[in-house]
């Protein structure tokens, strides 16, 4: 784990390994995955930085194949103290990035859910007294727009225009008896038998969308990776029990990513950009002083981010870790803002 030290002059190859080391453990203890990749790991993973940089946590992949298997993607939609502006942070961008790397490398159908109504229902019944209707479907809205942009080829659904169908599939379900199955929830917790929570229901709901939105899309019967941050383990398992219960046959895998976290992460340890404080996230309509203040104020969050991106390239990275200026990589990292960027005109 990096440590703040003013005499520190490891090289940036230490530093970044150390951040990726500690990313991947706190990912794995606090998700329940196991914190290695695989000699053999799934054909859907080679050839990708997400295995080659080792930033990646897998469930369940082993079994999935190129030519059976459907990409399953989602997007959270509004952030703590939300920027409805620009609702796109620095994490939102490079995820875009290594789902159109794998999707280059790996060619899959992909269905890509914005849960505007499983939200809106969420925050009506439990958290979100400051979070409108209005708000959700705005940043929906701008969320799309930026992805198709990044993503041209895929075909974008918002849950709240396929109510319908996906209710023709909750009919055959005991939602009560699922709902009481659904022991782990986000952030990583895991309910005891006897307790119960309010996102028991939302992860349920997010579950059966995860195996009902593939075969309405018209991929049939074929198997599901879920390509997402690891603590959508707590989705992907509440998806196997629906397809029991269904007495479906998809497998079903999360290809989980390490989540970009927050500013101060070496430091003070926050995993994710999502739940963090808005000064600790980047939104892509800050100016450039703005975010260049907020990186050199932690300068081993660019290097993490840089091994993060596809758009590093092997050369950039190597030249990034052969040096002891931790600053070295801030403006590598803006050229990538600047790229990203052009998605939001």
């Amino acid at each position: 784990m990096y440590r703040h030290n003013a005499t520190d002059d490891r090289l940036n190859r230490e530093v970044i390994l150390g951040l990726v080391a500690n990313l991947r453990e706190k990912s794995a203890s606090r998700y329940g995955l196991r914190n290695k990749v695989p000699v053999s790991y799934s054909n859907l993973i080679g050839d990708t930085t997400l295995y080659e940089r080792r930033t990646l946590l897998g469930y369940n992949l082993d079994p999935l194949t190129e030519e059976n298997t459907v990409l399953f993607t989602g997007q959270c939609l509004i952030k703590d103290n939300e920027d409805l502006e620009c609702p796109i942070t620095l994490e939102d961008a490079v995820e875009c990035e290594r789902l159109k790397e794998l999707l280059q490398r790996h060619p899959m159908p992909v269905v890509c859910m914005y849960p505007d109504s499983t939200y809106i229902e969420f925050i009506k019944g439990w958290s979100g007294e400051h979070v409108t209707e209005e708000m959700v479907n705005d940043a929906t809205e701008k969320y799309i727009i930026f992805r198709r942009r990044i993503l041209p080829e895929i075909i974008h659904y918002r849950t709240s225009e396929l109510e319908e169908e996906v209710k023709a599939v909750i009919n055959h379900l005991e939602i009560a008896d699922l709902q009481r199955q659904v022991r782990r929830i986000y952030g990583g917790r895991t309910l005891g038998h006897d307790h119960t929570h309010p996102l028991q229901k939302t992860v349920l709901e997010y579950g059966i969308k995860e195996i009902a939105l593939p075969s309405i899309a018209g991929h049939g019967d074929r198997d599901i990776a879920v390509f997402a941050e690891p603590d959508e383990i707590c989705s992907v398992k509440a998806a196997e029990l629906v397809r029991d219960e269904l007495h479906m046959n998809n497998q079903i895998g999360l290809i989980g990513q390490l989540p970009l976290p927050s500013l101060g992460f070496p430091l003070r340890g926050k995993i994710r950009m999502y739940s963090a404080n808005r000064d600790d996230r980047i939104h892509l309509n800050e100016n450039d002083t703005e975010i260049k203040t907020k990186l050199e104020s932690d300068p081993p969050f660019s290097l993490l981010v840089l091994q993060l991106s596809p758009l590093t390239t092997r050369d950039q990275l190597e030249y990034v870790m052969g040096s002891r200026d931790r600053k070295i990589g801030i403006d590598l990292l803006m050229e990538q803002i600047n790229l990203f960027r052009k998605y939001l005109e």
